[in-house]
Formats: structure tokens, sequence, C-alpha cells
């Protein structure tokens, strides 16, 4: 979600369907139960004015020793979502200033937003000079930035725009539909350029790379986030969701899609505790009205608009504070800190202190929704500085009385971009790389920033090449001294299709079992593009299978993705190896038969009777089933279409674009057997909820792994009994299903006999309701 608070109607278990729009946006009626009681008397809310850059600098406690100061502010910029720097330190902002410009949102869609270039000409931190870039966009919300051009998200559309410095250039549409499936919380965003040349977003299961020839290739990923994406400095990925601080990749993009079971080693919760310590009240948020969602204290104690982070890696801060996580938390007005860890590849989290954040607000008007590295080594945030956080879609009485009743719908046309810096350290000089040649953008892969090490590697992978070039590339990838830029070299020649066989093979010599790791992720990426040999990563991977190192083992598994089609006896000879090991950790059989998709056979030929061999099996029979073509009676198709419409905007949000479902939000709806059983069953969770644990197709999803519950639509006159009907006929004839049409009459009838319904059915009342029988296909 754009990082606002969390929607009433979360969407969750077993049908997934994802928060609708009510008439009175977010309500639900007292007949469903809900009293939207004000939680915290009018007089203990303390006045929330619009303030200065100054005053608000006064309202917030910072951890001791940094100091926060105004970048760039109102009127220069407003309502700024997300922003980057250039590799001439200017500031490109996007600003999405049509985000609720009503309580009822009237406008949104209008083409008022841009793009906003600012520099600072004399080099005192603020930025003074202000370029448009780009005008009359319909709500953008990522951007990445190119030597060449930029790339953007403009809703729905993600678009190439050529640049000349500030000059905008030739647009071209890549895909017309890349941000579909929801309202402005719950669309794709991010952008975010890794080291492996691939662009990953959040909100989304695909990842894009532009090729050696300019164009663009799109595929397949894990789905990851909700808002906000980062990396650190080996390329784990970063992100959360509204009520969840931070999390994870272990394993490096690519194991997921192929088998579903290979998603739960993505998306690992890292946020041990997951609270949060605010400096102010917090009424202003979605459900603070349930007695549940707000501490006794009127404060939140864990969020509901978790948003926007980076992985710290800069020169300003202290050494201990390199490889934090920040995360902007824009519900609680605060920004966090978490302290990471890395464990032979396994990632960890911990809170730094407690009772307190590195910064926290007493303005409720602080609304931090982005953070980024600058090239300074300081860390910037993005203040998107509004009264009303929650979208219209979600606007119900209690917070229209919030934000009406204490005037902060207005003023409308504020934003702010804060830097901080600690205090006993000056800001960085500039980096040296706008005009820099291919050699020196190769040496500054050794930088001590993250930031300037990034910059260098993407204007190596924009610019065109020389020989000297690559020999300096070729040189740092033999460089066993300097570890981290010697895996930013090999990649760097892997993404423009200049990686040898014999460069990895040296590699997989270093001491180091990240470069030997990342040699052969770097080595699988190529194969695909047909510049590197299947033959001769095969052997190499054969040969690394000695190496003692989990990350490494973990990374074979990986790679054999690349591999299994070319050479699938060997490569199922090798899956069955590692994944049958002494001690083998209990991920390698999931990476294993992942890694098999399609060649399935092969592997259950080399596994024998073993458990990893019936894995096998359920993954080639699950994938058949999916890619299954299923005849749609007449009588139903013409429901599929406006079926397929609701289920975008209603669900895809929380179980995904083919209903694979998400870690930390919702179960599949391919394959289950909520879906494939008694429509009754499915029209009673649609109307009124489930209440989870629930199990479904014989796995039990309860939190932290799924949300707790879903809320039904009961009182959703969006969702009507046509609408429903279209909806649950879609997902009957979807993804191998064909569990039978569901008709309107039917959800009418069913809504009718449990109209004095109050409340979420419980798994066991289902059992007891409807007969638990699965559609034979």
């Amino acid at each position: 979600m754009l990082p606002f608070s969390r929607p009433l109607l979360l969407a969750a278990l077993a049908l997934g369907l994802a928060a609708p729009a009510f008439a009175q946006n977010g309500d639900k009626s007292d007949k469903d139960g809900i009293v939207q009681k004000d939680p915290i008397p009018a007089d203990k809310i303390p006045p929330s004015p619009m303030l200065s850059p100054a005053e608000e600098i006064r309202q917030m406690v910072v951890e001791k020793g940094f100091v926060v100061e105004a970048a760039l502010t109102e009127p220069a910029i407003e309502l700024p979502v997300c922003a980057q720097f250039d590799e001439a330190g200017r500031l490109w902002v996007v600003e999405m200033r049509t985000y609720m410009p009503t309580l009822d949102g009237h406008g949104e869609e209008e083409p008022k937003n841009l793009i906003s270039v600012h520099t600072d000409t004399n080099n005192d931190g603020t930025y003074d000079k202000t370029d448009i870039f780009l005008d009359g966009l319909v709500m953008p919300r990522a951007l990445a930035i190119f030597a060449d051009g930029i790339l953007m998200i403009e809703t729905p559309k993600l678009v190439w725009v050529k640049r000349d410095g500030l000059k905008a250039g030739e647009r071209t549409v890549i895909s017309e539909n890349f941000a579909v499936g929801g309202n402005v919380e719950h669309l794709p965003n991010g952008l975010l350029r890794n080291l492996d040349g691939w662009i990953y977003n959040a909100k989304c299961d695909q990842r894009l790379r532009r090729r050696p020839n300019g164009t663009w290739q799109i595929e397949k990923t894990e789905f990851r986030g909700q808002w906000g994406i980062a990396r650190d400095d080996y390329g784990h990925l970063f992100y959360n969701n509204n009520s969840r601080l931070l999390q994870g990749d272990d394993l490096a993009p690519g194991a997921g899609p192929a088998f579903k079971d290979a998603a739960a080693l993505y998306g690992k919760n890292l946020a041990a505790g997951n609270s949060i310590w605010p400096a102010r009240v917090n009424p202003g948020v979605n459900r603070a009205y349930d007695g549940k969602t707000l501490g006794k204290d009127g404060k939140l104690s864990s969020p509901t608009a978790a948003a926007g982070l980076v992985i710290y890696r800069g020169a300003n801060f202290p050494a201990d504070c390199y490889g934090d996580a920040f995360i902007a938390t824009p519900c609680g007005n605060l920004v966090k800190r978490l302290k990471l860890g890395d464990s032979e590849g396994i990632l960890n989290a911990a809170q730094p202190f407690t009772g307190r954040e590195f910064i926290a607000s007493k303005s409720e008007r602080f609304r931090p929704v982005n953070m980024l590295e600058g090239p300074d080594g300081c860390l910037y945030i993005v203040d998107m500085s509004v009264g009303p956080l929650q979208h219209k879609t979600y606007m119900t009485s209690y917070l229209r009385k919030q934000y009406a009743g204490r005037g902060l719908d207005k003023p409308a046309h504020q934003g702010r971009i804060w830097r901080v810096r600690f205090e006993g350290n000056p800001r960085g000089p500039l980096p040296p790389l706008a005009n820099a040649t291919g050699e020196a953008l190769v040496s500054q892969l050794k930088a001590k920033s993250g930031w300037t090490r990034d910059m260098a590697q993407n204007l190596l992978r924009d610019k065109p090449w020389d020989d000297a070039t690559t020999a300096a590339l070729n040189k740092l990838a033999l460089d066993d001294a300097a570890p981290l830029a010697r895996v930013l070299a090999l990649h760097t020649l892997a993404s423009t299709g200049k990686l040898t066989p014999a460069a990895v093979a040296a590699a997989e010599t270093s001491a180091d079992a990240r470069v030997r790791s990342h040699a052969l992720r770097a080595a699988s990426d190529s194969v695909p593009a047909n510049s590197f040999p299947a033959k001769d990563l095969m052997d190499l991977l054969a040969k690394a299978a000695a190496d003692k190192s989990p990350e490494v083992t973990r990374q074979i598994l990986r790679s054999l993705s690349a591999v299994f089609a070319q050479e699938p006896a060997r490569a199922a000879e090798l899956a069955v190896k590692l994944a049958g090991a002494p001690k083998a950790d209990k991920s390698y059989a999931v990476l294993a038969v992942s890694a098999s998709a399609g060649q399935e056979k092969a592997l259950v030929a080399a596994a024998g009777k073993s458990p990893l061999a019936t894995l096998a099996e359920g993954s080639q029979k699950a994938r058949e089933k999916t890619s299954a073509k299923v005849t749609v009676p007449a009588a139903a198709q013409a429901v599929m279409e406006a079926g397929h419409t609701a289920f975008m905007v209603n669900c895809s949000g929380c179980h995904g674009l083919e209903g694979q479902g998400m870690p930390n939000m919702a179960p599949p709806l391919a394959d289950s057997d909520y879906v494939d059983g008694a429509a009754k069953r499915l029209v009673h969770i649609a109307l009124d909820g489930l209440e989870g644990p629930v199990t479904v197709s014989g796995k039990k999803y309860a939190p932290p792994e799924v949300l707790p519950n879903m809320p039904g639509f009961r009182a959703n006159p969006a969702l009507d009994d046509q609408t429903l009907a279209n909806l649950l006929t879609y997902l009957r004839y979807s993804w191998g299903h064909k569990a039978g049409q569901v008709t309107a009459e039917e959800v009418a009838a069913i809504r009718q006999g449990t109209a004095s319904r109050t409340k979420a059915w419980t798994e066991a009342e289902l059992h007891q309701e409807t007969a638990v029988k699965k559609v034979k296909n």
C-alpha cells in the first residue's frame, strides 16, 4: 500500500478477497457488530497544525548524536511519495499531488502529478533550484534513473522516457498493464536496481531488466511486499507490508515461481516483536475504535502502515549503523531502526533499543513514506506530510470525523524531504561519477559508500564499454582482497553478456563464500541469455558441490534451474545428492524440486522412492493441473470476464495475480479445497468473513504466516449478489479448477438466510454448516 493506514478489511484467509470500497468508503453497519466509538477523548488529543519545517524538527525526538535538517520543502514539492539521486547529485522526486485532494478522493485520477528535479547549487545542503522533468502524469508511483533515461510507473503503465540531462525525450510504454489489480494502496512500486542487473518491485511478482541491446525483459519472480523495497551490499531483498516492519529473502531471487512450496523460503519476518513506540497518541488510524489497535495509552504498539525502507550503507553514520534497516512508519509518525545480521546468508534482525525510536515525532503531520541514502552518505526521509493518511477506499465514518473534525484535511499542498546526519560528521562530497571513464567507474566499485558503488555499477551497465573497461572489470573479478567489489564486477560482466567460465572458475577458489555463491548466481543468470554455456555451468556446479558452505549449497540448487532442461540427468543426480546429504537443510529438497520444474521426471527417476521423489511428483501434478486448459461451460463464460475484473480489484492484492498466495498475507486460491468445495461455504466466507486459523488443502495457515482474519463483504454495495457470483465463478474455473458456476440467486438466498449473522465464520462452523467435499477434477 502507499504506506497509509491499515485497511478496514484485511484480505486474509482461504478466500482472500482484499478490502473493497464501501458506500461510506470503509464502513460496516452497526448490525455487523462494528461500533465506531472514539477511543480517546477529544480533550486528550493534542492539536495537529501544519508546522513550519523548523517547528516540525523541534517536535522530533531523535536518537542521540543525530540531527534532522530540511533538505527540500513545499512549495518546491507537494505530496512526495518517492525520490532518487542521479549521478550528478540531483534529487528527483515523484509527486503524487492528486492523492486524496478531498476526503472523497475527488480528482484523484486527474493528470496533475509530476516528476521534479532539484539541485543544490551552492552545496549548502538545501536544494534551491527546481526543474520539472515531466508533468501531466496520472498517479505516478515509482522511479528508476538511468544514464540515458528514466523508468517510471505511471498507473497502470510501465514507461521508459529518454533523457538528455534534465530534458525529457521520447516515451515508450513497456507494459500497458504493469500496475493493475487494486487501488492506490495496492499496486506495484519500487523499481529497485539490484546488483544482478534486475529491477525488483514491491506489491509485484515481476522483475525486469534492460538487455545490452536496449530491449526490455520482464519475467516472473517471487511476490514481495507492499510499499517500498530495499537491498543490502550483497543483494538480499528487504520489504514489508502494512503490519509487518521488515521481511527479507535469504535466497537469491528465482526459486519460487516454479514450485509453490518454495514461496515459503521468501518473505521471512525479520522484526522480532514488531513493536513500535510512538511519541504521541495515534487516533487517526483505521480501526482505532476496535479496542485492539491502540493500547490503553492511545498509542500504536505495532504498525498499521509500515512503509518504504532503506538498508543504510553510507559513510556519515557511525560504523555500528552500517547495514541496519531504517523503516518509514507514518501511522506512528516515526522512523524505525532495526539491526540486521547475516549468518552464512541467513538473515536476522533485532530491535537496538526498546521504549523509543530512531526518530519519533510529536506531530501528527510527520508522515514518512520512503527512505533513501544520499551521495553525501546521509539518510533522507520522504515525508508526505499529509493529514488524511488513509486512502478513500477505506475511509470510514470514524476516520472522516478524525480528519475533518481536527482539521487534518487542510492544507493539502505540503511535502518535505528531511536529511538525517550524524552530528559529529560532515556531509560527504559528491563522488566524481557524472563524467567518469569506464575504468574510473570500475575503481568506484571499491568505494566505502553503498550509494557510490550502486551508482558506479549502474552507470557501467548504462554506458557502452571500451576494452580498457572490460579489462579493469576482469581484473577486479579476480581480486580476493576486495570480495564485495569482486562480486559487483562478476555481476556487471554477467548483466552485459561478458562473464566467462574462467572468471567464475577463478571465483570458486575464493576464501569468501559470498564470492563463490555470487559467481554461480551470476553465471546462472547469464545462461538464459545465451551468454554463458549451460554445460560449463553444469560442470562448475558439480565441482562446487564439495563446498562446505550452506550459502553456496543453496545457490547451487537455485542455479540448477538454469541447466535442468539441457542437462536433466546430471542436474537431477546433483540435486538428489545435495538434498539427501546428511544434515541437509530442510530447504534443500524444496529448492531441488523448484529447480526441476518441467523436468520433474528426471528428478523422480534419480530420487527413487525417497520423499524427494514424492515431492517432485506432487509438484509435477500441481503444475500440470494449473497449466491445464479448463473448458468453461457456455453459461459461465459470460461472467468470467467480469469475475476476473472483480478478482483483480478485490483479491489479487493479497493472493497474487495467479492465486498463488503470499507469505504473511493469505493462503493460495489455486489448488484450494475451499475453492473446489461447496459453493455455499465459499459464499458464507465472502459475505461474513473467516476467522483463522484455517487448513487449506491439508496445510494449516495461522498468524504470522498469514493475517488473522478476513471480515466479510455483506455491507459492501460494490460487491452485490451478481458481482460476488461473478468473482466466485472466476475462482472456480481458474488455475485448473472445475468446481462450477455460482449464481446471483445462490448468493442472494444465502445472504437472506444468514441476515442475522454478526460475526465471521470459523473453520469448525463451516465444516458443520456445509459438506466438505472436494470436486473431482
